[in-house]
């Protein structure tokens, strides 16, 4: 095992590519152009130069992906960093490839298959990407960019508890490094082993204590774990310090309705949608519309339009959403139509968990019985994601 592990590794420069360190007026005259869309170019000088103004203002490692919204000249304005860099210093994804291949042919070194690499991520080609990076490894190099790299490639080629490995040698290394904590946090949620995940993301969060990202992540950890007072109190500073995101009112609207707390969920789904209109917020503010206990809550008209609205966006291929949309038909009094659609999220949903569930309420409307979801039922609810997950983790270790 290589034991060279460094916090940080500097990335050779490609010899192929002169790196010009020209004054910020050079392109003066030029006028300022947007481009059609943002562009992603990785930094392939040494050490990349910002300017701000006319003055240099700092350096930038080699290997940075960076996204350009205009040009003025030769010079590529990067809104991240409020500065401008220089043609010179930063190529597509294809041209580092490229360059880096015709060099590594006379000068294998670990650094450039880790530049290539990180190139091969930018395309999401994740197995040349990975392939490039466990090269660079057996080369020499050992930074915590290059595990985290290769985690990132595991994780896309689901490859779970290799991606697992990557994060926690890091950990071991440089245990006040926030970011692999979130990211090995994430993955443990995604496996369904909830209660790790919620240990990282409290790490996490004592390193830094005012991100409402994992704030939101903890809330996730906490609602699986069925600690739903918890998991509000946690969505909640999310949103203190965050007021605009959405996913944090969508999540907090979960575990308020897994309390029947129905007309803090409804508020909390509204909210969200104004935030960001996904079809996931919409498919769950359809639902609680079209199946709430609570007959103030229900708005069977609203809950058919929102259900229509996501099942056309997905071309009728989600079986959840067509679920959803059965339920809100169903309370309507289309019964037929109800029974229409949740024969096809039955089809969709096929080895799923849930599809007993679909089933059952399917039966229901074809005796012209509405379907009002119990406390008990969310439960239920509850105990078949878990239960998918789990089984999904089974598989994913079984396969490993």
């Amino acid at each position: 095992m290589n034991s060279n592990f460094s916090k940080s590794s500097a990335i050779l420069p490609v010899p192929l590519l002169t790196v010009c360190h020209l004054l910020f007026t050079t392109g003066a005259l030029a006028q300022v152009q947007k481009l059609p869309e943002p562009q992603e170019l990785l930094v392939i000088a040494e050490e990349g130069t910002l300017m701000i103004g006319d003055d240099p203002s700092s350096k930038v490692p080699q290997g940075t992906v960076l996204t350009t919204t205009h040009q003025r000249g030769p010079w590529n304005y990067i809104p991240s960093l409020k500065g401008w860099m220089h043609d010179s210093e930063l190529v597509s994804y294809s041209e580092a490839i490229e360059s880096c291949t015709e060099t590594l042919q006379e000068n294998p070194s670990a650094q450039l298959h880790h530049l290539r690499g990180i190139a091969f991520i930018g395309q999401k080609d994740f197995l040349r990407a990975v392939r490039d990076l466990e090269t660079a490894y057996d080369l020499g190099e050992s930074s915590i960019s290059l595990h985290f790299n290769m985690a990132l490639c595991y994780r896309n080629l689901e490859q779970f508890p290799a991606a697992i490995r990557q994060l926690t040698l890091i950990l071991d290394n440089f245990p006040d490094e926030g970011r692999p904590y979130q990211e090995r946090g994430d993955l443990f949620l995604e496996q369904g082993d909830y209660q790790a995940a919620l240990r990282d993301f409290d790490k996490a969060l004592e390193l830094a204590p005012r991100s409402p990202e994992l704030r939101n992540a903890r809330g996730v950890a906490l609602r699986l774990l069925g600690r739903y007072e918890d998991a509000i109190a946690s969505y909640s500073k999310a949103i203190e310090d965050d007021p605009k995101f959405a996913e944090a009112y969508l999540n907090r609207g979960y575990a308020r309705k897994s309390l029947n707390q129905d007309q803090g969920a409804l508020g909390d789904y509204d909210q969200a949608i104004k935030l960001d209109p996904t079809n996931d917020a919409k498919n769950e503010l359809s639902w609680l519309l079209a199946t709430s206990p609570q007959e103030s809550v229900r708005n069977p008209e609203r809950a058919l339009a929102l259900a229509n609205d996501v099942s056309k966006a997905t071309n009728n291929q989600n079986g959840e959403y067509l679920d959803t949309l059965a339920a809100a038909l169903a309370v309507n009094g289309k019964f037929e139509a109800a029974v229409e659609a949740a024969a096809l999220a039955e089809t969709l949903l096929a080895g799923n968990p849930g599809v007993k569930q679909v089933r059952e309420r399917r039966r229901r409307y074809e005796k012209k019985q509405t379907f009002i979801e119990t406390p008990e039922e969310r439960i239920e609810s509850v105990r078949t994601f878990v239960e998918e997950n789990e089984q999904s983790e089974e598989e994913s270790n079984s396969e490993s």
